[in-house]
């Protein structure tokens, strides 16, 4: 089914708690099929960015699918740029460093009518200068740039003027022209990434007018960014796995990104107190800052950053491969979720999005279980036993949990025991290669804290085998399961991680370790970074390494170097953040050393806590 988007929110928040059920949400595309039992909420792309935190820039919606802007060689950006959130103003520039905007003005410079104009007749502003601003409404390839008068007046040509082009905080100098003598001036140049076209004249003793500022490329807008606004749950929820479908040419990108919250807002805003460079993040009255009071500042705004108290950082870039089903990443059940995406095409090579869905269960099986596995490294191929410990949180208004499933790259070989706070208890199990689902006597409330051990044997057989595990309700099969988390599932082991590695033999590196092991990248100047730290041993030339770092799921987050080093010690930092330049989630991170020679190879990795 459809609905408006107030109308679906309205009606979520007033579902009672003992009706809630599974809930299918999709973005985009056509009305996914009904299904008896679960509730769907069906939103279009545009409906879905609308109200607080949402924002969709550079893209088209054409029918149910998102795509990039394109554009041809004919299209003149100036005309479409108001609809996309740019446009054209103006502003003059006087004796003292005076600045006027005038939007109404200068709008009639890129509305396809030439008889409109943006003129000057001030003599009194002779040897002053002015700008005349082109917002484009996204990032383009620019290469052509046309402005000229009206035709009525077709001597009122700009004789000095400097065309530059900005993307974001940087700026290039297209021309710079002293003495033009024709009317149209039509500049033709190498392509130039622009969001912004800014024309600078200086006031001359003759009057001159710009009926036409036009501007033209040709292919994708260089990104095309998408944000939904903060999507409420009706109250903590677990969430089940995001799915989409779309396309990518070869060299274009699609960055998918998701966060959860237990606020409505995940920002916090900051004010100065007038005390030096001081900030608060709270009013007089010494409440936080909303965004209702931030906006009634006046001169003391000292910037807006995210509320990590409430709020998880942007997740890594999901993989645009694993579009039928991959689970998102949240920590723990959230009432508040919201979605990023960044589509990134190369020239004529595009990307697009029919949709994106994901599920959720109401009321969440528990509110977090965290866990832990050990040993964390054994022989290759060979059979290990392994202990799994996990401890569930579970509040009162959890369903709880009788299910627990493991999955792993490697391969499964049998279980021989499971206990609940030291003593054994019946179990059975589904055992396939890489999948262990296993039945256990029913955990609620009463039960929040108990330490589960699963004790099996496997076989691991290559870096970061991680062995992922949900719980489950089996009174609730249509619902979807609760993520377990790496972390301190018991004192007992002293691993605080859900993966394991190998053992490789050979002397190329020692001493690998991280320093410090937690990373707390907030900008305290304590903890920022993490030094991956290692030593090489006996090479007689140079030894290919690379220092990579990985989630739980074996995905390349960063990669810290490439090259050749030579013996002796090494350290590479990582502040926390990924490739793309994003802060990674909070949690925790595999470091692997890899070292190539024309004879061997050796691989050691490690672990890396990420928190806020």
């Amino acid at each position: 089914m459809k609905a408006s988007f107030l109308a679906v929110w309205a009606a979520i928040a007033l579902w009672p708690c003992d009706n809630w059920g599974l809930t299918l949400y999709r973005i985009g595309g056509p009305p996914p099929a009904q299904t008896e039992g679960v509730d769907i909420v069906h939103l279009t792309w545009e409906e879905a960015a609308a109200g607080f935190g949402g924002r969709a820039e550079g893209l088209l919606f054409a029918g149910d699918q998102a795509t990039p802007i394109l554009v041809t060689a004919d299209d003149n950006l100036a005309l479409a740029a108001k609809d996309r959130g740019g446009g054209p103003k103006s502003a003059r520039f006087g004796v003292g460093g005076f600045l006027e905007t005038e939007n109404e003005v200068s709008a009639g410079i890129a509305d396809g009518d030439s008889t409109t104009v943006f003129k000057n007749t001030d003599s009194e502003h002779v040897g002053a200068r002015v700008v005349l601003i082109l917002d484009l409404g996204g990032r383009f390839l620019v290469n052509r740039v046309r402005f000229y008068p009206s035709p009525q007046f077709p001597l009122r040509f700009i004789e000095q003027f400097i065309l530059t082009a900005y993307d974001d905080d940087r700026d290039e100098v297209i021309v710079s022209e002293t003495d033009n003598r024709s009317s149209t001036v039509d500049l033709l140049f190498p392509p130039q990434a622009a969001d912004r076209l800014v024309l600078s004249m200086a006031f001359r003793q003759r009057d001159w007018e710009v009926a036409e500022f036009e501007a033209y490329g040709e292919g994708y807008v260089l990104e095309g960014f998408y944000q939904t606004q903060i999507f409420d749950l009706g109250g903590p929820a677990t969430v089940g796995d995001l799915r989409w479908s779309g396309f990518k040419e070869r060299d274009a990108r699609v960055k998918i990104r998701t966060r959860n919250g237990t606020a409505a807002d995940p920002n916090r805003y900051w004010r100065f107190t007038g005390r030096g460079d001081e900030q608060t993040f709270r009013d007089e009255a010494g409440q936080p800052l909303t965004r209702a009071t931030y906006d009634k500042l006046k001169g003391n705004k000292a910037g807006i950053t995210t509320d990590l108290d409430h709020w998880n950082p942007w997740s890594g870039t999901y993989d645009f491969a694993d579009s039928t089903g991959t689970p998102i990443i949240a920590p723990n059940a959230r009432q508040y979720l919201q979605f990023q995406i960044l589509l990134l095409p190369k020239g004529f090579q595009g990307a697009g999005l029919n949709f994106v869905e994901f599920t959720t269960s109401q009321p969440p099986i528990t509110d977090q279980v965290v866990a832990e596995i050990w040993p964390v490294e054994a022989e290759p191929g060979q059979v290990t036993p392994f202990t799994y410990a996990f401890k569930p949180l579970i509040v009162p208004d959890n369903s709880g949990f009788d299910q627990l499933v493991l999955q792993t790259s490697g391969r499964f070989v049998g279980i021989d025991s499971v206990h609940v706070n030291g003593d054994g208890v019946d179990w059975t199990a589904d055992l396939a290669h890489k999948r262990l689902a296993l039945s256990l006597p029913r955990m609620d409330a009463t039960d929040s804290q108990k330490l589960v051990e699963v004790f099996f044997r496997a076989q691991v057989f290559h870096f970061g085998t991680t062995f992922a595990g949900q719980v489950f309700d089996s009174e609730r099969p249509l619902e979807v399961g609760q993520q377990v988390q790496g972390g301190d599932a018991t004192f007992a082991l002293d691993s605080n991680q859900v993966w394991a590695g190998i053992r490789l033999r050979g002397r190329l590196v020692s001493e690998v370790r991280a320093q410090p092991p937690v990373v707390t990248p907030n900008g305290d100047g304590i903890n920022d970074a993490v030094g991956v730290e290692y030593s090489l041993l006996e090479l007689v030339e140079t030894g290919q390494v690379a220092v990579d770092i990985f989630d739980l799921a074996g995905r390349l987050v960063r990669s810290l170097y490439r090259g050749h080093q030579r013996s002796g010690r090494h350290v590479h930092l990582w502040d926390g953040h990924s490739d793309d330049g994003s802060a990674v989630a909070p949690g925790t991170y595999l470091y692997q050393v890899r070292v190539d020679t024309d004879k061997a190879r050796e691989e050691h990795t490690g672990a890396i806590s990420v928190a806020y």
